[in-house]
Protein backbone atom coordinates (compact mmCIF):
# COMPACT_ATOMS: atom_id res chain seq x y z
CA UNK A 1 0.00 0.00 0.00
CA UNK A 2 2.79 2.30 1.26
CA UNK A 3 3.84 1.60 -2.52
CA UNK A 4 0.90 2.53 -4.36
CA UNK A 5 0.89 6.07 -2.29
CA UNK A 6 4.51 6.28 -3.87
CA UNK A 7 3.56 6.07 -6.53
CA UNK A 8 0.50 7.97 -6.77
CA UNK A 9 2.62 11.25 -4.95
CA UNK A 10 5.50 10.59 -7.51
CA UNK A 11 2.79 10.89 -10.86
CA UNK A 12 1.52 13.73 -9.18
CA UNK A 13 4.68 15.86 -8.36
CA UNK A 14 5.46 14.77 -12.16
CA UNK A 15 2.33 16.02 -13.48
CA UNK A 16 2.95 19.58 -11.52
CA UNK A 17 6.28 19.73 -12.88
CA UNK A 18 4.67 18.97 -16.97
CA UNK A 19 2.05 21.70 -16.01
CA UNK A 20 4.61 24.28 -14.69
CA UNK A 21 6.71 23.81 -17.89
CA UNK A 22 3.77 24.44 -20.07
CA UNK A 23 2.94 27.32 -18.30
CA UNK A 24 6.52 28.58 -19.16
CA UNK A 25 6.41 28.31 -22.49
CA UNK A 26 3.24 30.09 -22.51
CA UNK A 27 4.35 33.11 -20.85
CA UNK A 28 7.43 33.03 -23.49
CA UNK A 29 4.73 32.75 -26.46
CA UNK A 30 2.63 35.16 -25.13
CA UNK A 31 5.01 37.72 -23.93
CA UNK A 32 6.61 37.55 -27.43
CA UNK A 33 3.79 37.89 -29.50
CA UNK A 34 3.14 41.34 -27.30
CA UNK A 35 6.54 42.60 -27.79
CA UNK A 36 6.18 42.04 -31.47
CA UNK A 37 3.36 43.51 -31.51
CA UNK A 38 4.47 46.86 -30.25
CA UNK A 39 7.60 46.67 -32.24
CA UNK A 40 5.60 46.23 -35.44
CA UNK A 41 3.24 49.67 -34.80
CA UNK A 42 0.86 47.26 -34.14
CA UNK A 43 -0.08 48.18 -30.44
CA UNK A 44 -1.79 52.09 -30.22
CA UNK A 45 -2.45 53.57 -27.04
CA UNK A 46 -6.33 53.23 -25.81
CA UNK A 47 -6.18 56.19 -22.98
CA UNK A 48 -8.99 56.95 -20.72
CA UNK A 49 -10.08 59.12 -17.52
CA UNK A 50 -8.77 57.26 -14.02
CA UNK A 51 -8.70 58.17 -10.71
CA UNK A 52 -5.25 58.48 -9.23
CA UNK A 53 -5.73 56.47 -5.88
CA UNK A 54 -8.00 53.55 -8.07
CA UNK A 55 -4.81 53.21 -10.96
CA UNK A 56 -2.69 52.69 -7.40
CA UNK A 57 -4.39 50.22 -5.69
CA UNK A 58 -5.03 48.65 -8.95
CA UNK A 59 -1.62 48.06 -10.12
CA UNK A 60 -0.09 46.75 -6.54
CA UNK A 61 -2.94 44.77 -6.03
CA UNK A 62 -2.47 42.95 -9.14
CA UNK A 63 1.47 42.56 -8.45
CA UNK A 64 0.88 40.82 -4.90
CA UNK A 65 -1.95 38.84 -6.44
CA UNK A 66 0.51 37.45 -8.82
CA UNK A 67 3.45 37.06 -6.32
CA UNK A 68 1.09 35.98 -3.15
CA UNK A 69 3.12 33.22 -2.41
CA UNK A 70 6.33 35.12 -1.69
CA UNK A 71 6.48 36.23 1.74
CA UNK A 72 7.33 39.85 0.78
CA UNK A 73 6.10 43.14 2.13
CA UNK A 74 5.01 45.54 -0.70
CA UNK A 75 4.84 49.42 0.17
CA UNK A 76 3.03 52.42 -1.40
CA UNK A 77 4.85 55.71 -0.26
CA UNK A 78 2.98 58.68 -1.29
CA UNK A 79 4.59 62.05 -2.28
CA UNK A 80 2.78 64.86 -3.02
CA UNK A 81 0.07 62.83 -5.31
CA UNK A 82 -3.37 64.24 -5.05
CA UNK A 83 -5.23 60.88 -4.73
CA UNK A 84 -8.20 62.29 -5.54
CA UNK A 85 -7.01 63.77 -9.18
CA UNK A 86 -8.10 62.37 -12.54
CA UNK A 87 -5.36 61.26 -14.80
CA UNK A 88 -5.56 60.49 -18.33
CA UNK A 89 -4.34 57.38 -19.46
CA UNK A 90 -4.12 54.06 -20.67
CA UNK A 91 -5.00 52.16 -17.13
CA UNK A 92 -4.07 48.48 -18.96
CA UNK A 93 -1.25 49.37 -20.40
CA UNK A 94 0.10 51.53 -17.30
CA UNK A 95 -1.19 48.82 -15.25
CA UNK A 96 1.14 46.75 -17.27
CA UNK A 97 4.16 48.57 -16.88
CA UNK A 98 3.80 48.59 -13.71
CA UNK A 99 3.15 45.07 -12.72
CA UNK A 100 5.92 43.97 -14.67
CA UNK A 101 8.43 45.82 -12.92
CA UNK A 102 6.79 44.81 -9.35
CA UNK A 103 6.68 41.35 -10.44
CA UNK A 104 10.31 41.62 -11.32
CA UNK A 105 11.13 43.03 -7.87
CA UNK A 106 9.57 41.07 -6.34
CA UNK A 107 10.66 37.78 -8.07
CA UNK A 108 14.09 38.86 -6.88
CA UNK A 109 13.51 39.26 -3.51
CA UNK A 110 14.19 36.57 -0.63
CA UNK A 111 11.37 36.05 1.93
CA UNK A 112 11.10 38.86 4.28
CA UNK A 113 12.14 41.24 2.54
CA UNK A 114 10.70 44.50 1.37
CA UNK A 115 9.60 45.94 -1.79
CA UNK A 116 8.58 49.43 -2.14
CA UNK A 117 7.10 52.00 -4.81
CA UNK A 118 7.18 55.33 -4.04
CA UNK A 119 5.47 58.20 -6.22
CA UNK A 120 6.58 61.39 -6.07
CA UNK A 121 5.59 64.43 -7.62
CA UNK A 122 8.21 66.07 -9.37
CA UNK A 123 6.46 69.26 -11.39
CA UNK A 124 2.49 70.36 -11.51
CA UNK A 125 1.76 72.47 -14.46
CA UNK A 126 -2.13 73.57 -15.35
CA UNK A 127 -3.70 70.51 -17.00
CA UNK A 128 -0.21 68.29 -16.54
CA UNK A 129 1.85 66.59 -13.78
CA UNK A 130 5.48 65.20 -13.52
CA UNK A 131 5.61 62.13 -11.89
CA UNK A 132 8.62 59.89 -10.87
CA UNK A 133 7.56 56.65 -9.93
CA UNK A 134 10.31 54.39 -8.53
CA UNK A 135 10.15 50.41 -7.74
CA UNK A 136 12.91 49.53 -5.19
CA UNK A 137 13.75 46.44 -3.26
CA UNK A 138 16.25 44.90 -0.90
CA UNK A 139 16.86 42.08 -2.95
CA UNK A 140 19.68 40.67 -4.73
CA UNK A 141 20.46 43.45 -7.57
CA UNK A 142 22.43 43.01 -10.55
CA UNK A 143 25.60 43.66 -11.90
CA UNK A 144 27.19 46.61 -13.68
CA UNK A 145 27.82 44.68 -16.76
CA UNK A 146 24.20 43.44 -17.08
CA UNK A 147 22.75 46.50 -16.53
CA UNK A 148 24.67 48.71 -19.05
CA UNK A 149 24.53 45.63 -21.55
CA UNK A 150 21.12 43.59 -21.10
CA UNK A 151 18.66 44.76 -18.84
CA UNK A 152 16.11 45.82 -21.21
CA UNK A 153 16.88 43.28 -24.03
CA UNK A 154 14.40 40.87 -24.97
CA UNK A 155 14.84 37.31 -23.69
CA UNK A 156 17.99 39.03 -21.52
CA UNK A 157 18.47 37.27 -17.93
CA UNK A 158 21.44 37.69 -15.48
CA UNK A 159 22.57 34.39 -14.68
CA UNK A 160 22.73 34.34 -10.26
CA UNK A 161 21.41 31.86 -7.95
CA UNK A 162 17.92 33.06 -7.83
CA UNK A 163 17.21 33.15 -11.87
CA UNK A 164 16.83 29.33 -12.29
CA UNK A 165 14.17 28.92 -9.26
CA UNK A 166 11.86 31.69 -10.72
CA UNK A 167 12.97 31.76 -13.88
CA UNK A 168 10.72 33.81 -16.29
CA UNK A 169 10.30 34.71 -19.97
CA UNK A 170 13.22 37.86 -20.02
CA UNK A 171 10.55 39.93 -21.70
CA UNK A 172 8.71 41.55 -18.80
CA UNK A 173 11.44 44.68 -18.74
CA UNK A 174 11.65 45.01 -22.70
CA UNK A 175 7.94 45.05 -23.22
CA UNK A 176 7.49 47.28 -19.56
CA UNK A 177 10.40 49.90 -21.97
CA UNK A 178 8.90 49.57 -24.60
CA UNK A 179 5.22 50.59 -23.49
CA UNK A 180 7.30 53.35 -21.47
CA UNK A 181 8.81 54.58 -24.48
CA UNK A 182 5.17 54.64 -26.52
CA UNK A 183 3.98 56.87 -23.27
CA UNK A 184 7.01 59.70 -24.08
CA UNK A 185 8.51 58.27 -20.52
CA UNK A 186 11.58 57.15 -19.23
CA UNK A 187 13.19 54.54 -17.06
CA UNK A 188 16.30 54.23 -15.39
CA UNK A 189 18.08 51.31 -13.33
CA UNK A 190 20.46 51.93 -10.47
CA UNK A 191 21.45 48.35 -8.71
CA UNK A 192 24.22 46.56 -6.41
CA UNK A 193 24.40 42.98 -5.91
CA UNK A 194 23.39 42.00 -2.91
CA UNK A 195 21.99 45.39 -1.76
CA UNK A 196 19.02 45.79 -4.14
CA UNK A 197 17.86 47.52 -7.20
CA UNK A 198 15.91 50.82 -8.11
CA UNK A 199 13.71 51.49 -11.01
CA UNK A 200 12.84 54.61 -11.68
CA UNK A 201 10.30 56.35 -14.55
CA UNK A 202 9.83 59.70 -15.13
CA UNK A 203 5.98 60.45 -16.93
CA UNK A 204 3.90 63.14 -16.99
CA UNK A 205 0.25 63.04 -16.62
CA UNK A 206 -2.51 64.93 -18.33
CA UNK A 207 -4.71 65.97 -15.40
CA UNK A 208 -8.50 66.12 -16.14
CA UNK A 209 -10.83 68.81 -14.56
CA UNK A 210 -13.36 67.16 -12.32
CA UNK A 211 -16.41 68.57 -14.24
CA UNK A 212 -14.59 66.52 -17.36
CA UNK A 213 -14.21 63.19 -15.02
CA UNK A 214 -17.68 63.83 -13.77
CA UNK A 215 -19.06 63.53 -17.49
CA UNK A 216 -16.62 60.90 -18.87
CA UNK A 217 -17.55 58.79 -16.12
CA UNK A 218 -21.23 59.13 -15.70
CA UNK A 219 -20.95 58.77 -20.47
CA UNK A 220 -19.61 54.88 -18.89
CA UNK A 221 -21.68 54.05 -16.73
CA UNK A 222 -24.70 55.28 -18.56
CA UNK A 223 -22.95 52.83 -21.56
CA UNK A 224 -22.59 49.76 -18.93
CA UNK A 225 -26.20 50.27 -18.00
CA UNK A 226 -27.23 50.07 -21.45
CA UNK A 227 -25.72 46.62 -21.32
CA UNK A 228 -26.22 45.50 -18.17
CA UNK A 229 -29.92 44.41 -18.32
CA UNK A 230 -28.47 42.52 -22.14
CA UNK A 231 -25.89 40.77 -20.32
CA UNK A 232 -27.41 40.07 -17.11
CA UNK A 233 -28.09 36.48 -16.28
CA UNK A 234 -26.28 35.47 -19.03
CA UNK A 235 -24.29 32.18 -18.62
CA UNK A 236 -20.41 32.21 -20.07
CA UNK A 237 -18.33 29.30 -20.19
CA UNK A 238 -14.51 31.02 -19.92
CA UNK A 239 -12.11 28.53 -20.72
CA UNK A 240 -8.60 30.46 -19.88
CA UNK A 241 -5.44 28.51 -18.56
CA UNK A 242 -4.20 32.06 -16.28
CA UNK A 243 -5.73 31.95 -13.34
CA UNK A 244 -4.88 36.13 -12.66
CA UNK A 245 -6.52 36.58 -16.39
CA UNK A 246 -9.34 33.93 -15.10
CA UNK A 247 -9.41 36.29 -11.76
CA UNK A 248 -10.03 39.43 -13.88
CA UNK A 249 -12.10 38.41 -16.42
CA UNK A 250 -14.81 36.88 -13.80
CA UNK A 251 -15.15 40.12 -11.70
CA UNK A 252 -15.91 42.13 -14.89
CA UNK A 253 -18.56 39.49 -16.02
CA UNK A 254 -19.78 39.21 -12.29
CA UNK A 255 -20.00 43.18 -12.40
CA UNK A 256 -22.44 43.33 -15.05
CA UNK A 257 -24.64 39.97 -13.95
CA UNK A 258 -23.21 37.46 -15.82
CA UNK A 259 -22.71 33.92 -14.43
CA UNK A 260 -19.42 32.57 -14.85
CA UNK A 261 -18.06 29.36 -15.30
CA UNK A 262 -14.03 28.66 -15.45
CA UNK A 263 -12.67 25.75 -17.38
CA UNK A 264 -8.68 25.45 -17.00
CA UNK A 265 -8.07 24.43 -20.65
CA UNK A 266 -9.29 23.31 -24.10
CA UNK A 267 -10.15 20.13 -22.89
CA UNK A 268 -11.58 21.06 -19.47
CA UNK A 269 -13.90 23.42 -21.40
CA UNK A 270 -15.10 21.04 -24.37
CA UNK A 271 -15.81 18.32 -21.38
CA UNK A 272 -18.01 21.20 -19.62
CA UNK A 273 -19.81 21.89 -22.98
CA UNK A 274 -20.26 18.17 -23.64
CA UNK A 275 -21.53 17.71 -19.63
CA UNK A 276 -23.98 20.90 -19.95
CA UNK A 277 -27.30 20.76 -20.50
CA UNK A 278 -29.08 21.79 -23.68
CA UNK A 279 -28.63 25.87 -24.23
CA UNK A 280 -26.88 26.28 -20.92
CA UNK A 281 -24.33 28.72 -22.23
CA UNK A 282 -25.13 31.53 -23.86
CA UNK A 283 -21.50 32.52 -24.48
CA UNK A 284 -18.12 31.24 -24.73
CA UNK A 285 -14.99 33.47 -23.94
CA UNK A 286 -11.88 30.82 -25.12
CA UNK A 287 -8.08 31.82 -24.85
CA UNK A 288 -6.18 31.26 -27.61
CA UNK A 289 -3.02 29.70 -26.41
CA UNK A 290 -3.99 26.72 -23.47
CA UNK A 291 -2.28 23.58 -22.60
CA UNK A 292 -3.39 20.54 -23.10
CA UNK A 293 -5.92 21.80 -26.03
CA UNK A 294 -5.70 25.15 -27.52
CA UNK A 295 -8.53 27.34 -27.75
CA UNK A 296 -8.68 27.12 -31.75
CA UNK A 297 -8.56 23.19 -31.02
CA UNK A 298 -11.40 23.21 -28.58
CA UNK A 299 -13.77 25.76 -30.54
CA UNK A 300 -13.08 23.13 -33.91
CA UNK A 301 -14.34 20.65 -31.15
CA UNK A 302 -17.10 22.11 -29.66
CA UNK A 303 -18.71 22.78 -33.25
CA UNK A 304 -18.16 19.49 -34.33
CA UNK A 305 -20.52 17.96 -31.54
CA UNK A 306 -23.76 16.61 -32.78
CA UNK A 307 -26.14 19.31 -30.89
CA UNK A 308 -28.06 22.23 -32.32
CA UNK A 309 -26.54 24.75 -29.39
CA UNK A 310 -22.82 23.28 -30.14
CA UNK A 311 -23.56 25.60 -33.63
CA UNK A 312 -25.08 28.17 -32.27
CA UNK A 313 -23.40 29.08 -28.91
CA UNK A 314 -21.31 32.54 -30.07
CA UNK A 315 -17.37 31.58 -29.08
CA UNK A 316 -15.31 34.34 -28.11
CA UNK A 317 -11.05 34.24 -28.98
CA UNK A 318 -9.51 35.87 -26.76
CA UNK A 319 -5.51 36.32 -27.14
CA UNK A 320 -2.68 38.55 -26.24
CA UNK A 321 -2.06 38.27 -30.41
CA UNK A 322 -4.06 40.59 -33.17
CA UNK A 323 -2.20 39.87 -36.42
CA UNK A 324 -4.25 39.03 -39.59
CA UNK A 325 -3.53 35.61 -39.73
CA UNK A 326 -4.90 34.82 -36.30
CA UNK A 327 -7.75 36.21 -36.57
CA UNK A 328 -8.29 34.25 -39.84
CA UNK A 329 -7.36 31.24 -37.77
CA UNK A 330 -10.52 32.20 -34.77
CA UNK A 331 -12.72 32.67 -37.74
CA UNK A 332 -12.47 29.11 -39.79
CA UNK A 333 -11.88 27.66 -36.33
CA UNK A 334 -15.57 28.92 -35.58
CA UNK A 335 -15.47 31.60 -33.24
CA UNK A 336 -17.68 34.64 -33.85
CA UNK A 337 -15.74 37.38 -32.44
CA UNK A 338 -11.88 38.94 -31.50
CA UNK A 339 -10.54 40.12 -28.00
CA UNK A 340 -7.03 41.23 -27.77
CA UNK A 341 -5.74 40.60 -24.16
CA UNK A 342 -5.28 42.62 -21.67
CA UNK A 343 -8.83 43.76 -22.80
CA UNK A 344 -10.41 47.22 -22.13
CA UNK A 345 -13.66 45.74 -19.66
CA UNK A 346 -16.31 48.37 -22.25
CA UNK A 347 -15.08 46.31 -25.21
CA UNK A 348 -15.22 42.67 -23.33
CA UNK A 349 -19.00 44.01 -22.60
CA UNK A 350 -19.58 45.04 -26.11
CA UNK A 351 -18.31 42.07 -28.03
CA UNK A 352 -20.06 39.62 -26.22
CA UNK A 353 -23.11 41.85 -26.47
CA UNK A 354 -23.09 42.20 -30.48
CA UNK A 355 -22.62 38.27 -30.44
CA UNK A 356 -25.17 37.56 -28.82
CA UNK A 357 -27.47 39.61 -30.99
Amino acid sequence: MQHENNDVESMRESMMKIHDAGQYLLSIINDSLDYQRIGAGGLKLEPEIVRTEQMVKSITELAIHANKDKKVDVRVVNKGVNNSAYILVDPIRTTQVFVNLLSNVIKFTPAGGTVEITIEVIDRKPGKVHDRISVSDTGIGMSEEFLKNGIFKPFSQEHNGVTPVYAGTGLGLSIAKELLDLMGATIKVKSEPGEGTTFTVDIDFEIVSDEKAEQFLESKEEKESELEPKLDGIKVLLVEDHPLNAEIAIKLLEKVGCVVTWAENGEIGVDDFIKSDMFQYDAVLMDIRMPVMNGLEASKAIRRMDRSDAKSVPIIAMTANAYEDDIRASTEAGMNGYLTKPFNPQKLYETIGKCLI
